[in-house]
């Protein structure tokens, strides 16, 4: 038995490339760039943002999926109602999600997914970490075997612990999201 700092990161090295391996022998691998309207609320602030998002997503033959979800808010504004000003800034959303794709409809898929969501943000008052809840609905059609459309609805409620908020203490942010679609067996 191995005891110790060392012996759990051998145990976790280990898992990590079983895994590695596992996955892409015994899942779809789909990636799906996206472009994107994003709506983000909070009782104060309001903003509007262009984003690009990167999905990747592994589809397991029995429905059971993963998908980890990128959006980087790239062009928009954002308000203050307690401001003078409008708050500008950069803003990174990544998400890890866990669901169910059904493929019961040839060349269809359609994808429920939830999970974890941590957001870095730098705004013209300062930075924030927090932590949220993500829920995705995606759809895929594939007009051939590697190629297809994508249309994902995308859901964070995202926790502000740090940051002064008129009471509210959560981001809602709606994002709308099309693009392309490549699957790989």
């Amino acid at each position: 038995m191995l005891i110790g700092g060392q012996g759990v990161k051998k145990y976790l090295v280990v898992i990590f490339l079983l895994l590695l391996t596992y996955i892409p022998l015994s899942a779809q691998f789909v990636l799906s760039p996206k472009t994107a309207y994003l709506n983000a609320n909070l009782d104060s602030f309001h903003g509007h943002y262009f984003d690009v998002s990167f999905d990747a997503m592994y589809a397991f033959k029995n429905g059971f999926t993963i998908m980890s979800v990128h959006d980087f808010p790239i062009v928009g504004n954002g308000n203050d109602k307690y401001e003078k000003y409008p708050i500008l800034g950069a803003n990174f959303i990544s998400s890890l999600l866990f669901g169910y794709t059904y493929r019961g409809i040839k060349n269809l898929y359609i994808t429920t997914t939830a999970g974890l969501s941590t957001t870095l943000g730098i705004i013209s008052y300062g930075y924030f970490i927090p932590l949220g809840i993500s829920l995705q609905f995606d759809v895929q059609y594939y007009f051939n075997t590697n190629f297809g459309i994508s249309v994902a609805l995308k859901e964070d409620a995202i926790f502000l612990p740090h940051i002064k908020t008129y009471g509210a203490d959560f981001l809602n942010v709606n994002i709308l999201k099309i693009g392309a679609a490549f699957r790989f067996n």
